[in-house]
């Protein structure tokens, strides 16, 4: 008796519409939690811009504590500045010597452009400018929000007063 040929293996058409059908399961799955933390690149970019300034400003406090920095706020016009507050006069950028001002439009910022300063308080109450002492901790009585806004989409800087560390969350 001649040995039969081995049929080669493969799957099923029923195999493969299981397997597929499983896979979109998972993936609707996963997609709503992931579709929540996905922002614009421009807006965690200026997010990133602002909390690296903050902690440049705070650590420029501590290197010189008899003329501390400040950060002020201008939401009118969208920008914001980092002062020396004892001459009351804005400090230079140390990348390029320009005055260290950032209206997310134009000059170092620009691919930042159509990010706005939505709001700026801590307590509940407007904020206009916050001093940082000697230790690089803001000089308030609560933690100061700042929140980014860009189209729809909102990112929430979190300045501790009791630190001055800063963390970024989704609006």
């Amino acid at each position: 008796m001649k040995p039969r040929p081995r049929q080669p293996r493969a799957f099923t058409l029923f195999e493969m519409v299981t397997v597929v059908l499983i896979l979109g399961i998972i993936a609707a799955a996963l997609i709503p939690p992931l579709g929540n933390n996905i922002y614009s690149p421009r807006l965690r970019t200026a997010a990133n811009v602002l909390a690296a300034d903050v902690d440049y400003c705070a650590s420029e406090s501590i290197a010189q504590p008899g003329s501390p920095r400040a950060i002020s706020f201008d939401l009118t016009n969208n920008k914001y500045s980092i002062l020396d507050f004892n001459a009351a006069s804005v400090i230079n950028h140390p990348a390029d010597s320009k005055p260290f001002t950032n209206d997310f439009a134009t000059g170092r910022n620009l691919q930042l452009s159509g990010v706005k300063l939505k709001t700026v308080t801590s307590a509940g109450n407007n904020v206009t400018t916050v001093v940082f002492d000697a230790y690089g901790r803001p000089l308030l009585s609560a933690d100061l929000v700042v929140t980014l806004l860009y189209n729809a989409q909102t990112l929430t800087l979190t300045i501790k007063y009791t630190t001055g560390d800063v963390s970024i969350s989704g609006g």
